[in-house]
């Protein structure tokens, strides 16, 4: 039924692997507890190494994302919330030319460092 495939999209997560400007990215994101174990183990050198970062953000998505496409990414998302102080998360994908879900997952980790804060759900806002 409905709940089954909802259940079986959950458990599939988000994956992607793209150009960025000059640089190839990874970056994923999953909902499961279980998923975010096993992605720390398949990747847990490329963690350990610093070329990849992980993170779990507030509503329970667990991001990872190759360290050069999110100091790349997060740089841009700075830079415009800078100029515009308030942003939602299409604006930031579309103006970016990045898909909503990596805008996302990099506003989870601009957010823990302190740099952004999210106002209300897909929100962004520069702490400067």
């Amino acid at each position: 039924g409905i709940a089954k495939q909802a259940k079986e999209q959950a458990m599939q997560g988000t994956s992607r692997q793209f150009q960025a400007g000059k640089n190839s990215g990874f970056f994923l994101s999953v909902r499961t507890e279980q998923q975010a174990r096993e992605l720390n183990e398949k990747y847990w050198k490329e963690l350990k190494e610093g070329r990849m970062k992980g993170l779990k953000d507030f509503d329970n998505t667990y991001y990872l994302i190759d360290s050069g496409l999110l100091a790349e990414k997060g740089s841009q998302v700075l830079e415009m919330l800078e100029k515009n102080k308030n942003q939602n998360l299409e604006e930031l994908a579309e103006k970016l030319n990045t898909g909503k879900e990596v805008i996302r997952g990099v506003c989870a980790f601009l957010k823990e460092s302190g740099e952004i804060m999210e106002k209300k759900k897909g929100n962004y806002t520069f702490i400067p």
